[in-house]
């Protein structure tokens, strides 16, 4: 049985790809819009497509976030989700950019872009995660995510990041692995968020008795 063009596809593919893939049909656009309707393939965004369930090529929601808007880098809640700091699996994906604020609804999951400016402070922090399929992921640190999280959520003060902590129970062991001098470099780096770093970075050396 001959083998469907669509299976030499990798998981996530773009629309020149996709054309390569089925060149020997005519009329690409309208096999194309086929093959949405079809569920062969998912539209996530303007010329960027996953395969249908049914190939079993799974595709990294993490990785994806990188590809539907950028630059953008994975935090917030979806990095402290993947480093183990909190119990709760994230439904949602949520990136920093450097632009503005931009949410994708799309047939594989919600993606939320949050802007961070200026460029100084969004290009702190930010390191690359490799995936199973050894893919790597822009991501941000441990110590990044969690100060992303807090400006997202506008806590800046101390009593308030303890309260705040609890609410999304967080694992108090990874406090312990944050790094203070990473921090302290941020906080004399950043241009906008001096009083989120400081206030945590006081909390943190509370927390660790140092």
């Amino acid at each position: 049985m001959k083998s469907h063009p669509l299976s030499f596809l990798p998981p996530v593919f773009d629309y020149w790809q996709l054309c390569y893939f089925l060149k020997n049909y005519q009329g690409i656009r309208e096999k194309i819009a086929n093959l949405i309707k079809e569920g062969e393939i998912l539209r996530v965004k303007k010329g960027l497509y996953v395969l249908g369930e049914h190939y079993q090529k799974p595709y990294d929601l993490l990785a994806l976030a990188n590809l539907i808007y950028g630059p953008s880098y994975v935090s917030s809640l979806s990095a402290l989700s993947f480093y183990g700091a909190i119990p709760e699996r994230v439904e949602e994906i949520h990136s920093m950019d450097c632009k503005k604020l931009k949410k994708f609804e799309t047939p594989v999951g919600r993606f939320i872009y949050h802007p961070l400016l200026p460029m100084e402070d969004y290009r702190l922090g930010i390191t690359f995660i490799e995936n199973s399929e050894k893919k790597k992921i822009i991501f941000a640190t441990k110590e990044k995510s969690i100060l992303d999280l807090l400006l997202i959520e506008k806590i800046y003060e101390k009593k308030d990041m303890e309260i705040f902590f609890d609410d999304i129970r967080l694992n108090r062991h990874y406090l312990l692995d944050l790094d203070l001098k990473k921090l302290r470099d941020f906080e004399k780096t950043t241009l906008n968020r001096n009083k989120i770093i400081s206030n945590f970075i006081s909390y943190l050396r509370s927390f660790k008795n140092v």
